[in-house]
């Protein structure tokens, strides 16, 4: 099964199940199937979004309801992580190594398909977004241009990036 603690979903025998804390369980999306089931929390919009198989949907009521999103390329891939950004951008990443960005809270979507080669994780850093896997790339500006920073690594892969209180900035590689 797949969780979503924070709102109280957990997918399982091929639906999306919402259950409150007095024990009610209610069925919210059938259809589900088996693998590649992407169920993740916007903790900065309250939205919860659900990908599988096709499907792509939105729930801004915490996955009693939910809204089918529209067609996009996105939504012919695998997506493997969204990451949130608190106006609502949204960053996703496939299992294919495409990279999308929706500055719409997930409605649209723009294909980020330049920075493929480069990975598959974000993480933000004071107002910069890093993207690493077989190497590191930094912007400053959404995404418009990246800077190149693999030739300062000397391992090749980067798995997270943290900044810590007083402003060390980490590199998790390996």
């Amino acid at each position: 099964a797949t969780y979503s603690d924070v709102h109280n979903l957990f997918v399982t025998n091929g639906k999306v199940y919402h259950f409150s804390i007095d024990g009610t369980v209610q069925e919210v999306i059938s259809g589900v199937t088996n693998s590649d089931i992407l169920l993740q929390y916007n903790t900065f919009t309250g939205a919860v979004f659900f990908m599988n198989a096709g499907q792509f949907k939105r729930s801004t009521d915490g996955g009693l309801a939910w809204q089918d999103l529209p067609p996009t390329p996105l939504t012919s891939k695998h997506v493997r992580k969204l990451t949130f950004e608190s106006a609502g951008q949204i960053w996703a990443n496939t299992y294919e190594g495409n990279i999308f960005f929706s500055e719409d809270n997930g409605v649209t979507w723009a294909d980020f398909t330049m920075l493929s080669s480069m990975g598959d994780f974000f993480s933000k850093v004071d107002d910069a977004w890093f993207n690493a896997g077989c190497g590191l790339q930094r912007t400053n500006d959404a995404g418009i241009s990246w800077t190149d920073l693999t030739g300062s690594l000397k391992a090749p892969v980067v798995y997270r990036i943290q900044k810590d209180g007083i402003g060390n900035l980490y590199a998790l590689t390996c």
